[in-house]
């Protein structure tokens, strides 16, 4: 019989050992294509609400948002509604991937924003809201949703559009301001209680500028317009010719 210390140095069966060897890679490889123990399926929040992803304990799966100013989802699962939308949250680990549908619900339906298409045609506003209640070269307004709400819609000289007004009566100024910072983020301030948000924590992902500025003592103007990195807030003030905002005045009455 072979002393023990003989089978350190001549280890019997070298093909056995290799198999031996493969199958524990084969059983490894395995542990690391685990399939997520998580259906696809969907969520809603409302704004600053929560919602812990219920992942299996020791599970190591990574979490990502396509859309974070939407709602955010942190390193442990945790997702945080941040402004009304739309996003995806991803789990994955290395093998498997799994998508959670987040819609961020509003708590504050003012009114509907406009269907935002810079560059639409005059024909096309028309088409979707109707006669206007009255227009020029620059401008149409349109009855809007409710009594003494308006929408004007601001043009080029090639009758495609520049801007997006809601109009809103000065006694909705609160529901106003709520309504809006669950949806945009504020990025600065001026003279004249004028607010300007936009549609991201940063200037370099914005895409949409809306200004909030008040029109004499009836009405406050909503404003919006493609994200412009340059502009200098402060010195923002925009005008309307005074045919359109006489004629606001009395359509909103």
């Amino acid at each position: 019989m072979q002393p023990i210390y003989h089978f350190l140095y001549n280890p019997p069966m070298k093909k056995s050992s290799l198999l031996i060897i493969a199958i524990l890679c084969v059983l490894c490889s395995g542990c690391f294509k685990q399939p997520i123990k998580l259906p696809d399926y969907e969520i809603s929040l409302y704004k600053d609400k929560s919602y812990m992803i219920p992942a299996p304990a020791h599970s190591h799966y990574e979490y990502h948002s396509l859309n974070k100013f939407c709602a955010s989802v942190s390193t442990d699962g945790l997702i945080l509604a941040n402004h009304v939308g739309e996003t995806d949250i991803l789990v994955s680990n290395n093998y498997d991937e799994k998508k959670i549908h987040v819609t961020v619900e509003p708590t504050y339906m003012l009114y509907t924003e406009p269907y935002i298409n810079f560059g639409e045609s005059r024909n096309a506003i028309k088409a979707r809201y109707g006669t206007p209640y009255q227009e020029n070269a620059n401008a149409a307004i349109f009855p809007y949703e409710r009594e003494g709400f308006a929408l004007m819609v601001t043009f080029d000289q090639n009758d495609q559009v520049v801007s997006y007004v809601v109009v809103v009566p000065n006694n909705y100024y609160t529901d106003l301001a709520l309504f809006l910072f669950e949806r945009y983020e504020l990025n600065g301030t001026g003279s004249n209680n004028t607010s300007y948000f936009m549609n991201a924590y940063s200037a370099d992902e914005a895409s949409l500028f809306v200004t909030v500025l008040p029109y004499n003592a009836n009405f406050w103007f909503v404003m919006y317009e493609p994200f412009n990195r340059n502009a200098k807030l402060s010195s923002f003030n925009p005008t309307f010719p005074d045919e359109i905002t006489d004629a606001l005045v009395k359509m909103t009455r």
